[in-house]
């Protein structure tokens, strides 16, 4: 059962925003009585980043002749600690003969035809590299001088997003300089990049009211009088009278206890040393009416001796409520209860858990005790970790 999202056409999104959305209730009607409901969800992340280039004597650099090189390029910069993009400013000197002289004249001297010309500064910013084949950005430049903003060079409107490539410019635009008075010029450039990413929500237990069936309510009944009981199982001094039928029924392993000439068989009384007296109740009933009333509170336990009385469907649904119940101080435990449970389906959860929350994990004393016991379960989480990666 999937939460289906819809998002708000009006977006308004600032850095690390994230659009609205409305979640729609799944349909229980034909769902099993016990359900996991996990929802996802898919925002705009806008990342920030304010860059300032200094360039010492540059009126040196525009005045002086042709053999100064033609173009000055800032240091590289990232838009993130990752460095996943990577920029760079650059100005370039270009020349274009003056509008009001009109076209050249072919008989004109050459140090005419010089004089004629006109010097003019342009700006680039460009995507050095990227490790995304496309890069959504938006750029505003401010020329500064005397700490005064002499001229703004940005997007022709909000949210004004151009796609871009590596090794591609994001703008050419020219420099007004007229108004440049010091030797000193100072260029600060914001650059916005735009990105869509998944995150998982927490997941919720959901059940829908069932009338219970006569069968399921006569069966419950039989356990709680203990009616024509022939075996009796003894915990903590404790007895519960029950069914061989019943419990062959439901558990291979039962059967196996009561097909063979074995002490419990011969005795009818099943000495149980590693199960709590509530555990081993609220096993019964799962095994008498196919219901687990209290699992939220002992779902741990009740995997534990699901996987031992191979108790299939009652061990799913534990690993329901455990997955459910992942958090960031749980998460390291629970992978590995599922690794010495066989929990199949609770491990490939955790691990999509962890995964997403990787650096608060490793941070917590369940993690640091999971890899002094089961060293390889850090193997399985930075395997995924490392798949997701690739892929995005």
């Amino acid at each position: 059962i999937f939460q289906i999202v819809k998002a708000n056409p009006n977006l308004n999104v600032s850095s690390g925003t994230t659009a609205d959305s409305v979640a729609v209730q799944p349909d229980l009607s034909n769902a099993n009585t016990f359900a996991v409901h996990r929802s996802g969800r898919t925002k705009r992340k806008v990342t920030k980043t304010v860059f300032t280039w200094t360039v010492e004597n540059f009126r040196f650099w525009y005045n002086e002749a042709n053999d100064v090189k033609t173009h000055l390029k800032s240091p590289i910069f990232s838009i993130d600690t990752n460095k996943e993009s990577k920029w760079c400013l650059q100005m370039k000197r270009e020349y274009e003969r003056h509008p009001t002289l009109g076209p050249p004249i072919p008989s004109q001297p050459i140090y005419a035809a010089l004089a004629a010309r006109r010097r003019l500064v342009y700006m680039y910013i460009s995507l050095i590299s990227s490790n995304k084949p496309v890069v959504h950005a938006m750029a505003k430049v401010e020329l500064l001088s005397s700490n005064k903003i002499i001229q703004t060079i940005g997007p022709l409107r909000q949210d004004d997003f151009q796609t871009i490539t590596e090794g591609s410019d994001y703008t050419k635009a020219p420099l007004n300089i007229n108004n440049l008075f010091e030797t000193e010029l100072t260029i600060r450039c914001e650059i916005d990049e735009m990105d869509f990413v998944n995150t998982s929500g927490q997941s919720k237990i959901m059940r829908r009211k069932v009338t219970d069936t006569k069968l399921s309510k006569d069966l419950g009944n039989l356990l709680e009088n203990g009616k024509f009981s022939d075996v009796t199982l003894v915990v903590c001094n404790l007895e519960v009278k029950a069914h061989k039928n019943i419990l062959a029924a439901r558990s291979d392993v039962f059967a196996a206890m009561f097909e063979h000439n074995m002490e419990e068989s011969k005795l009818n009384r099943v000495l149980i040393e590693d199960i709590d007296y509530n555990v081993l109740n609220e096993m019964l009933k799962f095994v008498y009416t196919g219901r687990a009333p209290n699992i939220d509170k002992m779902a741990h336990e009740l995997l534990v001796v699901a996987n031992k009385y191979a108790l299939e469907n009652l061990k799913k649904m534990c690993e329901d409520v455990l997955s459910a119940k992942l958090s960031v101080k749980t998460a390291a435990e629970t992978l590995a209860l599922a690794d010495v449970y066989n929990a199949g389906q609770l491990k490939a959860h955790t691990v999509a858990y962890i995964k997403n929350h990787l650096t608060d994990v490793m941070q917590t004393q369940g993690w640091q005790d999971m890899i002094a016991t089961r060293s390889y379960l850090m193997a399985d989480v930075l395997h995924s970790f490392a798949n997701q990666q690739i892929q995005t």
